[in-house]
This record gives structure tokens, sequence and C-alpha cells, in this order.
């Protein structure tokens, strides 16, 4: 193999093994976008930036060497209320665990608006929605892993529903919002979403 051409296999291997791990910035400067854009055509898209300096987006991350079906988006609207729910599978090259982590969104609306996170009514007032983040590490299975959530009163957020065109079934927006999980040791830690985004067909 002349060096040119092992060089490049080098150089190929690596982006590889880098395109593999998750786009975290290992600067001190946050990060303002998840790389996602702002669209409102039904793309089935959705992305965030975690703890100001990770971005996240829906889907199967490049390079991930098994086949997960579910990792996808998916909407549906019952009633008045729409929930949109994006899965992200990993695979890191690091500890050679795969890890899946997701976010839903439900929110109680029939028109677009801006929609507090955390504070929910009863259904019927249009002025509500609530979030979720689940995280696994090392697994693909959810029964080991933890839920971020707000609770309305320290940790809060919101949804800008920009579009909700129920003739053609598409729901685009953004949102942001802290939460918290508590585990058995009743231990608590935070996490913080911003400039989220979400486009989707729903049911």
């Amino acid at each position: 193999m002349s060096k040119f051409n092992y060089t490049l296999s080098f150089l190929l291997s690596a982006a590889f093994l880098l395109s593999c791990e998750k786009a975290t910035n290992t600067s001190d400067d946050p990060i303002s976008s998840s790389g996602v854009a702002e669209t409102n055509t039904g793309q089935n898209t959705m992305g965030a930036v975690v703890d100001k300096n990770e971005a996240w987006v829906a889907g199967i991350q490049a390079g991930i060497p098994i086949p997960v079906p579910y990792a996808s988006i998916q909407a549906a609207r019952t009633g008045n209320g729409l929930l949109i729910t994006g899965v992200r599978v990993t695979y890191s090259f690091s500890t050679f665990k795969p890890g899946a982590d997701a976010f839903s969104i439900g929110i109680y609306a029939d028109k677009p608006g801006e929609y507090n996170i955390g504070v929910r009514t009863d259904g019927t007032s249009f002025n509500s929605a609530w979030a979720a983040f689940y995280q696994v590490e090392g697994s693909l299975s959810y029964e080991n892993g933890k839920l971020y959530s707000p609770d309305g009163i320290t940790y809060k957020g919101k949804v800008n529903l920009k579009k909700l065109d129920l003739t053609n079934k598409i729901a685009s927006g953004t949102f942001s919002f802290t939460a918290f999980n508590k585990d058995a040791d009743n231990k608590i830690t935070t996490k913080t979403f911003e400039y989220g985004v979400f486009d989707v067909k729903f049911q």
C-alpha cells in the first residue's frame, strides 16, 4: 500500500470514528444551534442543544453498526392534544456501548401560540404543555434510564407552536426548558434544553 493510500485510509477511519461519537462541544463557549434547520413543511426533524454544549438530533447517529428500527420521530394528535417524540440512538467507539435518548413534547392546542411547559391545566384551556427527556447510556433498554422533566415551578420552559396545519397534518415550532431528575437517594441532577426545533407530520 502506498503512503498516500495509507494516509487516506487513516483519515477516513478517523473521520468515521469521530462521526459516531456524540456531537459535544469541547470548547468553553456555548453553542446556539443543534444544526437542525427551523422549517415548517413537515420534514420530520427535531433537534436541540443540551446543557449548552451538546447538539442533539433525532435519528440514528452516523456509523452506528447495528440496526435500530425505532430510532425515529413520531407525532400524533388526539382531540386537542399533540404528542411529539424524537428518539436518538448513538454508539460510542470509546466505550463500545450503544445508548439512546428521547424527547417527548405534549401540547394541548387548537391553534399556534406560545405555551408554558410544566403548567398543565385540564386540557380544555389550550394553554398548557409538558415535556420530558429520557436518557439511557450503555444500553438500548429503557428500564434503567433517567427521566428529566420540568415541574412548572423551579424547572419550566415554553413551546412556541408556530404552525398547526390540521388539513395537511403539519406541526412545527421551537422549544426550550429546564428539567430535573431525582434518583433513589433523592439526589437531583438537572439539564437545560435550548434552541429546540421540530417540524413533523402527525397522524
